[in-house]
């Protein structure tokens, strides 16, 4: 994804959330091979930002919080209530500190406009399938959270036409799905690119990697 969007100009980088996983306080059974103390994830999630910003100096940056990053809030509400609100992941990842970066809380409001389009970024979306998503978003949105690689389209009575979709994830499946997970995940690898033209109309475009495999404006890029 790196090298891909390195290849061309961006303007505007958006995280969909759950950049972080915060495995060391998920409620989920812990892979002993993986960080186990909150300070190793909290120092290798800065590590990759301090490369987005490396790559990308001067652009827009939005963190989008997701779930996984809220399992420290939800852990200190249940086993450090006193604790609650002395850190939040925006400070243990500096995003305060970082130039042109934008942090939005995981909740039900979360929405950010893309480039000034009438396309919002949100990190969970609004049903389990993107039709019904998109039905009740009444905009046009994409969201991470599932994992998956989907899209659905409607056009209204006025001619506009809508999409909802998820561009996949980029992590490692083998790290993190089967510590919990009876059978192989139903996860896409990918991310997505959007443009956005004079008059504001956005289009974007899916980049499925696999099998460390990308094509993007006709190169094959490998891992």
């Amino acid at each position: 994804m790196l090298e891909i969007a390195s290849s061309v100009k961006i303007d505007e980088l958006v995280l969909l959330g759950d950049y972080a996983d915060f495995h060391s306080v998920s409620r989920h059974v812990k892979n002993p091979t993986l960080p186990s103390l909150l300070t190793e994830e909290v120092e290798s999630v800065n590590e990759g930002l301090d490369q987005l910003d490396k790559l990308w100096p001067g652009i827009r940056k939005v963190y989008l919080e997701g779930n996984h990053e809220f399992r420290l809030e939800a852990f200190l509400l249940n086993h450090a209530p006193a604790l609650f609100g002395v850190t939040e992941p925006k400070h243990l990842f500096r995003v305060p500190q970082r130039p042109g970066w934008i942090y939005q809380r995981f909740d039900r409001r979360q929405a950010y406009r893309i480039l000034g389009s009438a396309l919002f970024a949100r990190h969970r979306p609004l049903a389990t399938n993107p039709k019904t998503g998109l039905n009740r978003a009444m905009v046009s949105y994409c969201y991470g959270d599932i994992h998956k690689i989907e899209e659905a389209r409607a056009v209204g009575l006025d001619y506009r036409s809508h999409v909802a979709f998820c561009p996949g994830w980029l992590g490692d499946e083998m790290k993190v799905a089967f510590d919990y997970m009876a059978a192989p995940p139903q996860w896409d690898l990918g991310f997505a690119f959007v443009s956005v033209d004079s008059s504001k109309n956005f289009h974007h475009e899916i980049i499925s990697i696999k099998n460390n495999r990308a094509i993007f404006n006709g190169k094959e890029f490998r891992a």
